[in-house]
């Protein structure tokens, strides 16, 4: 699949997080809600919606069937002008994931370059912690918008 390069040339708005896209897949069945992936796939189709190459990784350890889904739209993969930011992430935030973890890549860091050098909103699961760095406690720190996956539905204006 193609792979988006920076700075977008597209009107992207959200880089969803792995946690986003598992939760949609265990409480949203796709034969029951059916509008629900629809939107989500036309939301990527239409580039509103991004997913890191990273994400697709993470899901193939979780889903199959989700890494596949996934794979089938443009992933943004991160450039070498963004590994400072990904090293100072590093440094400052040394429990964000593991960063000696071999084979493994995670997304956590990518999604926040991604958001931060696009100046998009990053969608997860994941609740802020004072006491562990987190994906939305980064993005409060650097300025980044991060929102919850209801608060996702709101903002884009789907209802079900």
């Amino acid at each position: 699949m193609n792979q988006v390069e920076i700075p977008f040339e597209k009107p992207y708005r959200y880089v969803m997080d792995t946690s986003v896209l598992i939760d949609i897949q265990q409480q949203f069945s796709r034969d029951v809600f059916k509008s629900l992936w629809k939107n989500l796939e036309q939301a990527a189709k239409d580039e509103i919606v991004i997913f890191v190459k990273q994400t697709e990784w993470e899901l193939w350890r979780h889903s199959v069937i989700l890494a596949e889904w996934v794979s089938q739209f443009p992933l943004y993969q991160a450039m070498s002008e963004e590994q400072a930011f990904i090293g100072q992430l590093q440094e400052d935030y040394p429990d964000l994931i593991d960063w000696n973890a071999t084979n493994i890549e995670y997304a956590d860091p990518y999604l926040i370059s991604c958001a931060y050098h696009n100046n998009i909103t990053i969608v997860t699961q994941e609740k802020w912690n004072k006491s562990k760095a987190k994906i939305p406690t980064v993005s409060k720190d650097f300025g980044i918008p991060c929102i919850m996956l209801n608060t996702f539905f709101i903002d884009i204006g789907w209802e079900f």
